[in-house]
């Protein structure tokens, strides 16, 4: 699962890497991995079994966050957003805090432009952390997402699509068969377990970046 900052940060379940777009080169930053991270604060946030974890990317330490059970994580705004497939959760770096943000069956997240975009697998919502207002923007949902310029892109059994919030207008991009997504730079990175790839919205071009599994 890939996280966009500057590097790339990527899982492959055993592992942690960073990925350099600018030069290719991909680095191991050793185990164990996560089933589900964002990056935010400086740091790597990750999810193993039912732990919730911190890793510096540069020392390397590791620190606890307790077990939540999250199973999939977004950030924004100094916070990290997580579900647990039963309620939406919201954790601060700086104070360590967990919040409670209510019971949303999402199942994957991800954040933009102040609002999180969530899906329960069946349709998309936004929520807006500042007021708590929660909007259905229609159907059928996707099984990860990711933000940037505007659009949400999404995966919906193989295909690849980006969504519109404010139109609600789905666009199908393809079925490379992606299964995360991140976004960073004015591109989509995605996986398919086997290899990286990047998707550029404004020449909606594929890239292949090799092997990563």
């Amino acid at each position: 699962s890939p996280s966009v900052a500057s590097p790339l940060y990527a899982s492959n379940g055993t592992d942690l890497f960073s990925y350099d777009p600018t030069t290719g080169t991909d680095t191991n930053l050793g185990g164990p991995g996560y089933s589900a991270l964002i990056f935010g604060n400086g740091l790597v946030f990750g999810v193993r079994g039912s732990l919730f974890l911190s890793q510096n990317p540069i020392s390397g330490v590791e620190a606890n966050l307790g077990s939540p059970g999250y199973t999939s994580l977004t950030y924004g705004d100094g916070l990290v957003y997580a579900t647990n497939g039963i309620g939406l959760f919201s954790f601060d770096p700086g104070t360590g805090t967990h919040s409670n943000l209510g019971n949303r069956w999402y199942t994957s997240l991800t954040y933009g432009d102040g609002l999180v975009f969530a899906s329960n697998g069946t349709d998309l919502f936004s929520y807006d952390p500042a007021t708590g207002a929660e909007l259905n923007l229609g159907g059928p949902g996707y099984s990860a997402l990711a933000y940037g310029g505007g659009l949400v892109f999404g995966v919906r059994n193989n295909v690849f699509f980006s969504h519109d919030p404010a139109t609600g207008v789905q666009t199908n991009l393809g079925i490379p068969g992606y299964t995360s997504l991140a976004y960073g730079d004015g591109l989509v990175y995605a996986s398919n377990d086997v290899t990286l790839f990047s998707y550029d919205p404004s020449a909606n071009a594929h890239s292949n970046l090799g092997n990563k599994s």
